[in-house]
């Protein structure tokens, strides 16, 4: 008895009879380090705990096989706990205006203030259409008794690292909460509604020996039967307990329940039971039942009835016995006891009427039958809370396979600080939120067939970086696409094109930036003749440079350069040298190679192909500048690739030295990943652009193309930002060695509708829905399909 008593201890009350509304707090001591005393008195030992917020990881959207392995190290963690645990999943109520405050701040300029005004009209309408500001977080506190606060501190310190280990072999990661994020937590649930409120100060704690409960607790709090009413009927809870299980539960009850768009806590009290306690237990209930049974058939005999067959009731009730014996047995099973509470948080009585009948329906559907606790709201209330205090005992056995199969497991969620917004998380229904700065390596694509919604989504990020931010964005459009947004967004469109009198913007490749002083000289003509390699082996094919070539090559841009910095170091007026100078160069070198070079050079210079040749227009700098090269022959768009690129470079360096980050999009890349040249500088952009503060995109339609190169491959899997529209039918073992991604996850993207798919940052990997209406401003602006554009119906996107 002493035993059992000691596997299911009640925390021992602060006080017996509050005498004020914060004695309520069942928490006597906090230190900044999150350590907290939950007990006072005299006692030998008392109860301390500490919290962790864990994250969520992809187990919904796994295979059943991958399911298996992550059940397996739940299963694993379980039984390695020898301490009293709560694992909690929290849906925590967000202001939705707030929450799209702290994501779209005000934008950056009048300018752009309508754009943002949009950018706020469609979040809101996502996130008020699927998960009305909700917020889902999950905790594990861990509890110990230890005679003082030392003692407490240094088991902490011993069992965090293997607790660490085990979230981090689920893939979940662990943080520790200090003292004041613990009580911000309490703060928020006691004074639902109004967790703006909370302010608490360490050295108002201690040096004015404020007592920090007041920050936390409400004006009143009432105890009804069923339900508690805080601050005179501002808000309501009630809290609930699982009375009764079946033989087996779905591991997809806490996912359901945490579907619902409603504040709630669930908390899971757990306490391991020792094995040879748990053994006694069963054998000596075994014993009784047994025993039961022969009295039965003593008291059947008596009254001349000498059957064996003794009473389904006793009969089941053994066999239970006997199987829950074997299970205990088994190396992998522990023993436990465990209470569901789950409190469920309202404005109104009426409306916590209508939640609590909302928790009691996914308990039916899951044959759990639920009810709530009656007159012990408030010991129940303060058992949910994120602490280990225990103040209702409602606990049954349970073995670790059973509790297993309540996992606090749904899908991963991308939320990061000072992010983008990028859909609707399909599983949680949760807001997307990625910053890309964060990454190791920010550079990403953006995969999907024609009409898939790439075109969308890349707009949608340009646009939140322009309105949002003050980094530079930079576009290459080989097929005139982002003319008409480049118009709109007042930025420089650079239509490239043969016919002389339709070009009034020139892009000049040997072009000298101001930034380049007379120190970078020979840095600066080393990678001009470098590039040069380039440009002409692309414009004379399908011959091939020799290496005779090459050297002319570099011969003439040195000699063109140390002419260019010559006259600016005596102070003389000079342009920037252009292809025409180069090939004087060529012609002042005057041997067989450079002759040849300059005869394939003249077209180039003064004849149809002279679209390069010209001095660099002279336009204001502006933060959106797109290369349109869809005007281009065959020939020439391959080098105003090459070109385009350089040109980047060149502004890449510039923006660096003014620490501004710079965006740099490629519509269609497949068509650089098509010439030899152009790939390999596109490549060398890659490695080095985020050391640059620069972030690249590629965008195309089928992610297999860029698999089948070994270099375009690299570059896919050197990249942590993926958007994966429909692809129409890919398989993951084509995947698993650029990104971890399930069959399960490759649905979302297999014969989808557009602007739906996978988003991966980093590890995580979540399908998403951008679907965006089209009576939308923005999808009007964004909108590229023909069809689209001549049809009046009314509806959501699908092609874009």
């Amino acid at each position: 008895m002493a035993k059992f008593k000691q596997y299911k201890r009640l925390t021992e009350k602060i006080y017996r009879v509050p005498n004020s509304i914060t004695d309520i707090i069942p928490v006597n001591r906090i230190s900044e380090k999150g350590i907290f005393e939950l007990e006072a008195g005299s006692s030998v030992v008392k109860l301390y705990d500490k919290a962790y917020m864990f994250e969520d990881i992809n187990y919904h959207t796994r295979d059943e096989d991958e399911k298996k392995i992550l059940l397996d190290r739940f299963r694993q963690f379980l039984n390695s706990m020898n301490v009293s645990f709560k694992i909690i999943v929290s849906n925590e109520p967000e202001s939705v205006e707030e929450l799209n405050t702290s994501i779209f701040e005000k934008a950056r300029s009048e300018t752009e203030e309508p754009l943002a005004v949009e950018f706020n009209k469609y979040y809101l309408q996502k996130v008020g259409d699927n998960k009305k500001g909700i917020n889902q977080v999950r905790y594990i506190i861990i509890s110990c008794l230890k005679a003082d606060y030392d003692s407490a501190n240094a088991y902490f310190n011993t069992i965090e690292g293997q607790l660490a280990m085990s979230f981090k072999s689920m893939g979940s990661g662990l943080l520790p909460l200090n003292g004041t994020q613990r009580l911000r937590l309490l703060h928020n649930i006691y004074r639902f509604g109004d967790e703006k409120t909370f302010k608490f100060s360490w050295d108002d704690a201690f040096n004015q020996r404020r007592d920090w409960r007041r920050d936390i607790i409400n004006i009143s709090i009432k105890e009804h039967e069923n339900y508690l009413t805080f601050d005179f009927g501002k808000s309501y809870v009630s809290v609930l307990f699982i009375k009764n299980y079946p033989s087996s539960l779905k591991d997809t009850f806490i996912q359901e329940l945490m579907a619902l768009s409603i504040p709630l806590i669930l908390t899971m009290d757990v306490e391991p039971i020792g094995s040879d306690y748990a053994a006694k237990m069963l054998k000596d209930k075994y014993m009784t039942a047994q025993g039961s049974i022969d009295r039965q058939q003593i008291t059947k005999n008596k009254m001349g009835a000498f059957s064996s067959d003794v009473s389904y009731n006793k009969r089941k009730e053994v066999e239970e016995l006997e199987d829950a014996m074997d299970i205990l047995r088994s190396d992998n099973e522990k023993m436990f006891y465990v209470d569901v509470l789950i409190a469920v948080m309202a404005k109104s009585r009426d409306e916590l009427n209508n939640y609590v009948e909302q928790v009691k329906t996914v308990g039916n559907t899951f044959t759990l039958e639920i009810e709530e606790h009656i007159v012990q709201q408030l010991n129940a209330f303060n058992t949910v809370l994120p602490t280990a205090a225990r103040f209702v005992n409602t606990m049954r056995p349970m073995f670790t396979t059973s509790l297993s199969g309540i996992t606090p497991f749904n899908v991963t969620e991308i939320n990061d600080r000072n992010g983008f917004f990028y859909g609707i998380n399909q599983v949680s229904k949760n807001a997307i939120i990625g910053n890309r700065k964060k990454l190791k390596n920010g550079n990403g694509f953006i995969f999907g067939k024609s009409g898939a919604g790439k075109s969308l989504d890349a707009k949608g990020e340009i646009g939140q970086v322009l309105t949002y931010t003050d980094d530079d964005v930079i576009i290459i459009d080989p097929m005139g696409e982002y003319e008409p947004i480049t118009q709109e967004w007042n930025g420089n469109y650079y239509k490239f094109t043969n016919k002389a009198s339709d070009n009034k913007i020139y892009k000049n490749p040997y072009h000298v930036p101001e930034y380049v002083n007379d120190e970078d000289m020979e840095e600066f003509i080393a990678d001009k003749a470098e590039f040069s390699y380039a440009l002409f082996e692309q414009g004379i094919k399908p011959d091939v440079l020799s290496n005779k070539h090459i050297n002319a090559i570099d011969k003439a841009v040195k000699m063109m350069y140390e002419e260019y910095f010559q006259k600016r170091k005596c102070g003389e007026s000079v342009m920037s040298p252009t292809m025409v100078n180069l090939r004087e160069c060529f012609l002042k070198l005057d041997d067989k190679y450079s002759r040849d070079m300059a005869e394939q050079m003249e077209i180039f210079t003064s004849g149809t192909l002279n679209v390069f040749a010209h001095q660099e227009t002279d336009i204001r700098h502006n933060r959106l500048e797109v290369y349109g090269l869809s005007e281009l022959g065959k020939k020439t768009k391959k080098m105003a690739m090459l070109i385009s690129i350089e040109a980047i470079k060149s502004r890449l360096k510039y923006n660096f030295n003014n620490k501004k980050a710079t965006w740099i999009y490629i519509d269609e890349v497949h068509e650089l990943w098509k010439d030899e040249y152009s790939q390999v500088a596109l490549e060398d952009l890659w490695r080095e652009v985020r050391k640059q503060g620069g972030l690249c995109t590629g965008m195309t339609q089928f992610i297999m193309d860029g698999l089948k190169n070994a270099s375009t491959a690299s570059m896919i899997g050197n990249s942590e930002f993926t958007l994966l529209l429909e692809q129409g039918s890919i398989d993951k073992g084509n995947l698993f060695d650029i990104f971890e991604v399930s069959q399960a996850q490759l649905d979302y993207v297999n014969g989808v509708d557009p602007g739906t798919g996978l988003i991966r940052f980093g590890k995580k990997i979540v399908p998403f829905d951008n679907i965006m209406s089209r009576d939308s401003k923005l999808y009007k602006l964004f909108n590229t399909s023909f069809h689209d554009e001549n049809d009046n119906g009314d509806g959501d996107v699908f092609a874009v």
